[in-house]
């Protein structure tokens, strides 16, 4: 008797400790390179919905002609776009926060003075 009280106890305590809430969980945000790298757009996935589907709805869109890639930076607040002139770093909005233009090369097989 005295060896099952205390997993009794135990038992009580776990099935009360539960509340029975279902927790929503918050929204992602996917930045998206499409198009053939001509269109940057974000895409909001999860958050709150009324069944039990999991919500993807479209969010904000810029044209971004002759863009090769999508990096994420260490602080993942912020993206790197790529482009065939420069590097741009872009909030979470998709705002360009700074510009890395690439440095003048001269052509390939010149010779340098």
């Amino acid at each position: 008797m005295k060896k099952i009280l205390p997993w009794s106890l135990l038992t009580l305590l776990t099935l009360s400790a539960c509340t029975g809430t279902v927790e929503q969980s918050p929204a992602i945000v996917l930045s998206v390179l499409s198009g053939g790298g001509e269109r940057l757009q974000t895409v909001l996935v999860g958050g709150p919905s009324p069944d039990s589907t999991v919500p993807i709805r479209p969010g904000a869109s810029q044209a971004v002609p002759a863009s090769t890639e999508l990096l994420t930076l260490v602080s993942e607040r912020q993206l790197a776009l790529v482009t065939r002139e420069a590097v741009e770093a872009r909030s979470a909005e998709l705002a360009v926060t700074r510009r890395f233009t690439a440095p003048p090369l001269p052509p390939a097989g010149a010779r340098q003075p």
